[in-house]
């Protein structure tokens, strides 16, 4: 049984739709289990955007949102700011938030103003807002924005030209301790990385190791992603100092494989930073560069451009590359001016060193004196490579007392160093502790991990799957269409072959026919020959009669109003009567009354329609026969066409090569009919034509 084209259109079409909805189904599935892992906290989040912050909702801050905005956009940029900028949105957002009684948006404001100032190393402004936020806060009795006011108040005295040690660690610690009170822990994992980042500037590193190892067992349980990153800048820095090389290549280890969950751009500028700089200090200076390339458009999204070119300049210095190191330091050096900030002495003393090997010997021994300026303010590490470097330059001047001199300094310092390692032997010691400590939630981690990445490759496969799918339904869809269009092409063209063919076989010879009579006719008129004339004309009369049948039979047949079975016995009724009353010949028509009205296509009709249409004709004109009867039968979708006549009849072995029956056999083979032929001397001739319906 063949199915239509568009009853397998409709059955593709569900096939697709029951595809499409699998896939989506098991993306569901896939994209929501059971048993969800745990995120890991602490993305896009600071402790500015403390839980225990609720904006107040029900009253309308919109407007009040709108200046905020602007205002922390304004306060960002630290290289072109405005304090007539500033100060008018300061103003509109204070009296938004006063106008609908918004006290924490109040709040909130006068502290981003502390830590805007701050920033802009604007002391006074930033002691006098905090300050504010403080004594708001108090009143408000709200302990998540008193605990960010008191904590950006001690860490601005950092900023202070003349900072009290002491004052810092006390406000330092009561932002820790309320923190701890109000179990905001994620504030509180950001106060003891800051407390850890004190102890370090002040080169207490065993103070400073163990505020970062309280923050870090925090972040981790937590799952606070900047947090643990946060903290691992704090590691390194101390690692760095301390010499200890392997575990500062751990940390910044760990740090990069953090940076695959990570999309804020602070978090990955400190993943970045962190790694060029232990790669640099372990004198591994391609991934140095690398990684602090990677950093400069995060570096200046964050408006730290000088720190983010530092370590591509000094691993150009180190690798004695000059003309590079020099454009980078240049760089530096006005990236700092834009943002009117001094030059430190690390850099002073690096343009020495450039300036030493490249044989300008004076501008170097110029810096180095720069640097001399702030020694007592020199960290030792730094005073060690400055006192090397001018006992270098004095050895190369010749001037040996002086070169003496500054290298017993420079071993001096190696000694100081060395006083160290105690406090090393008990941060190692302390190490090992931590590790233990949180080895488990560590393999929880790596778990969850893994789990992710399952989930992942899941997903992936799934959705290869499903584009497989829809691909290989797109080729299916896109070949069925192509061969319907071909199937189409070929019918057409068939069909444009045979009415060629026709034309060629029926009307092409009759033409030709009357072509050759009308020539002869001239000749015999020419001739006077006026009974020949006569008979060459009735033949071209006769000709073009049949002509004219002909091509009425084609234009019939190709008509699609008469593709029924009703039509065309209609036609081969009225040519067997036209026929017939030529030769009084008796025509009867058998046609049941239930006959199905089936359409036929034109190749089927055709065939069909010629089979019966030389049937009848070689009855009429060969058979001698008084009557002629026509029978049509329908049963089980086959048709059953049959011609008989009671003539004279034939001996079909005489007459088997003749070429009326052989086209009546092709005509039948062409439609896969079966053709039944019977007859005899004085029997009558009957012709019968089996077609199936389905095929």
């Amino acid at each position: 049984m063949k199915l239509s084209a568009p009853t397998f259109r409709l059955i593709g079409m569900i096939c697709f739709i029951i595809a499409v909805f699998a896939v989506g189904i098991t993306l569901y599935n896939i994209a929501n289990p059971r048993k969800n892992i745990i995120p890991l906290q602490g993305l896009d989040q600071s402790p500015s955007q403390s839980q225990n912050i609720k904006w107040q909702d029900e009253k309308d801050t919109t407007s009040f949102h709108l200046f905020s905005v602007r205002l922390q956009k304004e306060l960002s940029n630290q290289i072109d700011i405005n304090i007539d900028t500033i100060q008018f949105y300061k103003n509109k957002t204070l009296y938004e938030a006063k106008a609908v009684e918004y006290k924490v948006g109040e709040i909130r404001t006068l502290t981003d103003l502390g830590e805007g100032f701050r920033e802009d190393h604007q002391i006074d402004s930033s002691k006098y807002y905090y300050s504010l936020a403080i004594h708001e806060s108090r009143e408000l009795n709200d302990t998540s924005l008193l605990e960010r006011a008191i904590f950006g108040y001690g860490w601005m005295l950092i900023y202070d030209s003349v900072p009290v040690p002491q004052l810092i660690y006390q406000i330092l610690d009561e932002a820790n301790c309320i923190a701890h009170q109000s179990k905001d822990t994620l504030y509180q994992i950001y106060v003891l990385n800051r407390l850890a980042q004190y102890y370090y500037y002040k080169k207490e590193y065993k103070v400073a190791h163990a505020f970062c190892m309280e923050s870090q067992n925090l972040a981790e349980i937590k799952k606070d992603t900047t947090g643990i990153i946060n903290n691992l800048y704090a590691f390194e820095s101390i690692y760095s100092d301390l010499r200890l090389y392997d575990r500062q290549l751990e940390v910044v280890d760990k740090a990069l494989k953090l940076s695959h969950f990570i999309r804020d751009t602070p978090t990955l500028y400190t993943i970045y930073r962190t790694a060029s700089r232990g790669f640099l200090i372990n004198h591994l200076y391609d991934s140095c560069l690398y990684y602090a390339r990677l950093n400069i458009p995060f570096a200046e999204n964050q408006h730290r451009m000088p720190l983010g070119l530092t370590h591509i300049a000094r691993a150009y210095l180190e690798t004695n590359q000059m003309d590079s190191a020099k454009y980078y330091y240049a760089k530096i050096l006005m990236q700092r001016a834009l943002k009117k900030i001094n030059t430190g002495a690390e850099e002073y003393l690096d343009f020495g060193k450039i300036e030493y090997k490249l044989g300008n010997l004076e501008l170097a021994l110029k810096y180095y004196n720069r640097v001399l300026e702030d020694e007592a303010e020199l960290d030792l590490s730094t005073k060690g490579e400055l006192y090397k470097s001018l006992s270098d330059y004095y050895i190369h001047a010749n001037q040996y007392d002086k070169a003496i001199n500054y290298l017993n300094k420079s071993i001096s310092i190696s000694d100081s160093i060395a006083k160290y390692q105690p406090g090393v032997a008990f941060i190692l010691d302390e190490s090992k502790k931590f590790r233990s400590q949180i080895a488990l939630l560590n393999k929880n981690t790596e778990l969850q991990v893994a789990l992710a990445s399952q989930q992942k490759q899941q997903r992936n496969l799934v959705f290869v799957g499903s584009g497989i799918i829809f691909f290989l339904l797109g080729i299916g869809f896109y070949r069925f269409q192509k061969n319907k269009n071909l199937l189409s092409r070929q019918a057409l063209l068939h069909q444009r072959l045979q009415i060629s063919r026709d034309l060629h076989d029926e009307v092409g010879s009759t033409l030709s026919g009357i072509a050759m009579y009308s020539h002869l006719a001239k000749e015999q008129i020419n001739e006077d020959h006026l009974t020949e004339v006569k008979r060459s004309l009735d033949i071209m009369q006769e000709s073009s009669g049949e002509m004219v049948d002909k091509l009425s039979d084609i234009v019939w047949l190709l008509n699609p109003e008469h593709d029924t079975l009703q039509k065309l016995l209609e036609k081969l009724g009225d040519y067997a009567r036209l026929m017939a009353n030529i030769k009084n010949i008796k025509i009867k028509m058998v046609i049941p009354n239930l006959l199905k009205d089936d359409h036929l296509s034109v190749e089927t009709r055709r065939n069909i329609y010629l089979i019966c249409k030389e049937s009848i004709n070689n009855a009429i004109k060969y058979s001698q026969a008084t009557s002629i009867e026509i029978r049509v039968e329908s049963e089980n979708n086959k048709l059953r066409f049959s011609v008989d006549d009671n003539g004279i009849g034939f001996d079909l072995h005489e007459r088997k090569s003749g070429n009326g029956l052989k086209n009546i056999r092709h005509r039948a083979d062409e439609i896969g009919a079966e053709l039944d032929i019977v007859s005899g001397h004085g029997q009558g001739t009957r012709i019968e034509l089996n077609y199936n319906l389905l095929h």
